[in-house]
């Protein structure tokens, strides 16, 4: 959980390391030339030799094999693979890692993000919400990529973004708007 205005993490809900070793030997076994990233909550991003950033704008704190960078719990694992699409690698990473952790995506090329078992968008959300009172019944939300899936279930207002990126999540849930664009958010 990020405060925005404070520009600092308030909670975290780790990937402990024996768990994201479990994923990473599994997936690495069963998906020749994926390659490792990781987020943390107090270092912010590094990734192992191989791993291509989607930016430049992501400069790690360090680059070393993946045991090297998994001496604490992380926040996100990232696997990232060169020519497979999102979705293709999302099922393939499933099929051998699935259990271990949560294992998602958000993107339209070949990146996964690992996150701790039970710690998605949703479960995050409805945490927060309920400390505070508020049921489903009282959350709308907006989402347009598969990351988004749990949460747009949970809320009970929920609203596809961008039908034309992802359009399997409008049809789940019912609503639509705009893409995720001042426009978009505004019509919602």
């Amino acid at each position: 959980v990020y405060d925005l205005h404070d520009e600092r993490v308030l909670e975290s809900f780790p990937l402990d390391v024996e768990a994201a070793q479990a994923v990473a030997a599994a997936v690495r076994a069963a998906i020749p030339g994926v390659h490792f990233a990781i987020e943390t909550a107090d270092r912010g991003f590094a990734h192992e030799p191989g791993y291509l950033p989607r930016d430049d704008s992501a400069a790690p704190f360090s680059r070393a094999p993946l045991d090297e960078l998994l001496t604490a719990p992380v926040v996100k694992l990232l696997i990232r693979h060169g020519t497979l699409d999102p979705d293709t690698l999302l099922a393939s990473a499933r099929e051998v890692a699935d259990g271990l952790a949560e294992l998602t995506h958000s993107s339209r090329d070949g990146l996964l993000e690992v996150s701790a078992t039970g710690v998605t968008k949703a479960t995050t959300l409805a945490r927060l919400a309920g400390e505070r009172g508020i049921g489903a019944d009282g959350v709308g939300v907006l989402g347009d990529m598969p990351n988004d899936r749990p949460m747009l279930a949970w809320a009970g207002t929920a609203y596809g973004m961008s039908a034309k990126l992802r359009g399997d999540l409008v049809v789940k849930h019912g609503w639509a708007t705009m893409p995720g664009t001042t426009e978009g958010n505004r019509l919602v």
